[in-house]
């Protein structure tokens, strides 16, 4: 089940006297109000790989950002993300790696609210309702708020430690940070009222390393060229049978693809200056994120180069 279903799902459970808390409620009720987006595993690719790229450009990149709507929300599967970090990333026991992940953004211009969601795996005979992130995030793209306690967590993390040797890029990362401040929600401020500041921080453990990945989705949604493709999913007539039922709704949404398809990258060759150009080799360009003025969009990976490929066997020995 989706992560947004399952959030009605709860809240209905919660309107028959359970004792659910009222957040979930008062999620499924903005939720309603405003669009979906899945993004895709090529998505998901995607704004990882805009994440682990230079910080310095990633941060020129954000002076682009304008929020898509006043309130949006966006969810994936959570193995996308796995499967591509698995060499660098060692699971806590104490966090289980969700099936689904989330967020609700909400604000307008440059400067929103982030409200962090996700499902864990399933145990067996234990009620397993969606998280919420206690804290939320406030971000404001213009701003630089100090938080150098949290930040030197940050250096020392698996993101901090790609650019441990470069104190420009690793400043750079660090003022990506800056731009937002965590704090807890209304309801979050009496979840923590019963745990001390050790758990406190154990919490916003969960959710302060995923911020560029917000930015990330967001330099995608809003790129100045064709970078993601929605298809709208309609539940409109699954919906009539199971109001007849009495059971929640499905919310609607849009599947997010990425525009460019990977064979017609593979095919294309790369001639900025418009005239035959030939390489000394063939070889794979990265993807990377282009800026010009005051646009941004990301250049796909393609394969550029002319002539034929050669056979090497490389012979190992102890």
């Amino acid at each position: 089940m989706l992560l947004m279903n399952n959030i009605a799902a709860t809240a209905a459970w919660g309107r028959t006297g359970a004792p659910i808390t009222e957040v979930f409620i008062d999620l499924e009720r903005r939720m309603r109000l405003c669009p979906r987006f899945l993004l895709d595993e090529h998505v998901v690719r995607s704004a990882i790989e805009l994440s682990l790229g230079r910080p310095s450009v990633f941060r020129e990149a954000m002076r682009h950002i304008r929020l898509p709507y006043e309130r949006f929300g966006v969810e994936w599967r959570e193995a996308h993300r796995e499967h591509l970090r698995r060499q660098d990333y060692t699971p806590d026991p104490l966090k289980p790696v969700p099936d689904r992940i989330g967020f609700l953004i909400e604000g307008k211009g440059r400067k929103g609210n982030i409200t962090w969601l996700w499902q864990n795996p399933p145990l067996p005979d234990v009620p397993n309702p969606p998280n919420v992130s206690p804290f939320d995030v406030q971000f404001d793209l213009d701003a630089c708020i100090p938080q150098e306690s949290l930040l030197e967590g940050l250096k020392n993390a698996t993101l901090g430690q790609l650019w441990r040797d470069s104190p420009v890029q690793l400043e750079a990362l660090c003022d990506i940070w800056r731009t937002s401040r965590h704090a807890p929600s209304a309801w979050g401020r009496l979840w923590l009222s019963h745990f001390d500041k050790k758990m406190e921080r154990f919490f916003l453990s969960d959710i302060y390393g995923e911020l560029i990945g917000v930015y990330a989705v967001l330099l995608l949604l809003t790129a100045s060229r064709p970078t993601v493709e929605y298809k709208p999913v309609d539940q409109s007539k699954i919906n009539k049978a199971r109001a007849k039922k009495r059971v929640p709704l499905l919310f609607g949404y849009s599947e997010v693809t990425m525009h460019t398809k990977y064979k017609v990258v593979q095919q294309r060759q790369g001639k900025p200056l418009n005239h035959a150009r030939k390489s000394p080799r063939i070889h794979l360009v990265k993807s990377y994120l282009a800026r010009r003025g005051d646009k941004h969009w990301l250049v796909e990976s393609y394969v550029r180069g002319s002539g034929d490929t050669i056979e090497r066997h490389i012979k190992v020995t102890k």
